[in-house]
């Protein structure tokens, strides 16, 4: 399910990312959780905050989770020594480029000199409604819920991360091949919760049709291509084809098509969220006491 998808496919055999690392460490740093192995899901969180910058979306989450936790799941010496790692690995996250380089490429193509500055940053922010900012308004929600819960670690983490990986993308701009991030989390659910597949084909398929019509199939990202002209690589495409067949048809359109395509996305992104949200606290209700 995780590696035979279509947005998998993309990011790493057509475009040639390299999305897997990262998400192998973010995948192994859970199943470390599980086995209570808390040290070394530090360490296995701090390659994958490293292995791309984004990944320190994670890093909060698995401090305020580690540092609620009551004693009988975590000791104080692991807890410091865990949170320790998670901090050092979060710094050299955000300063690796500055040891490396002098400065970074950002947004627009243009030079930086931190990540910080570099522009996407911004995307965290940009989606609000009556000035609440979403995506902060569900990463405090899980923050708020880390701190406050009682059930296992690895539970909430599971879910916690893949809460807030999939926020980003419900309520931000990204590029194609960065989705490929968060499908590892439905997967991972799938497993509890078969009936999964259906919404999680959904998801997909409601991706492909967004991306063949917001750009074109050449390149498939807007970032390399169609944020500069959906001419770019100089041959008719499915958006030129759409926009010219369109023209005469009032509201159905190539924007009404992004933005039905883009609806639907969201509402299945949405509905597996629930469906995460309702696995995990079902599995806490059978817990024993």
């Amino acid at each position: 399910m995780w590696l035979f998808n279509p947005i998998t496919i993309f990011a790493f055999y057509v475009f040639g990312r390299f999305e897997s690392i990262p998400i192998f460490f973010i995948a192994a740093s859970l199943l470390a959780l599980k086995r209570q192995r808390f040290v070394l899901a530090a360490i296995l969180l701090g390659l994958c905050l490293n292995g791309r910058e984004m990944m320190i979306i994670y890093s909060p989450l698995f401090i305020v989770a580690m540092f609620f936790a009551s004693f009988k799941q975590i000791d104080l010496p692991r807890k410091l020594l865990a949170i320790t790692i998670i901090f050092g690995f979060t710094v050299l996250a955000l300063q690796l480029y500055t040891f490396v380089l002098p400065e970074v490429q950002n947004a627009a193509g243009g030079k930086a000199g931190t990540i910080i500055h570099e522009g996407r940053v911004r995307y965290l922010f940009d989606f609000a409604i009556d000035r609440i900012m979403l995506i902060p308004f569900v990463y405090a929600l899980l923050l708020i819920w880390l701190a406050s819960d009682n059930s296992p670690m690895h539970n909430k983490l599971l879910l916690a991360c893949g809460l807030a990986m999939m926020s980003f993308f419900a309520f931000s701009t990204h590029t194609a091949h960065f989705t490929s991030w968060m499908i590892i989390f439905p997967a991972f659910f799938y497993g509890y919760n078969k009936n999964l597949l259906m919404p999680f084909v959904g998801l997909c398929v409601s991706w492909f049709l967004y991306w063949i019509v917001l750009t074109d199939p050449g390149v498939f990202t807007t970032w390399l291509a169609s944020a500069y002209s959906l001419h770019f690589i100089g041959f008719p495409n499915i958006p030129m084809y759409i926009e010219e067949f369109s023209q005469n048809m009032g509201i159905f359109n190539r924007t009404m098509l992004i933005y039905l395509f883009r609806s639907v996305w969201v509402a299945s992104l949405l509905y597996l969220a629930a469906q995460m949200i309702r696995i995990t606290l079902k599995k806490q209700h059978e817990m024993p006491s």
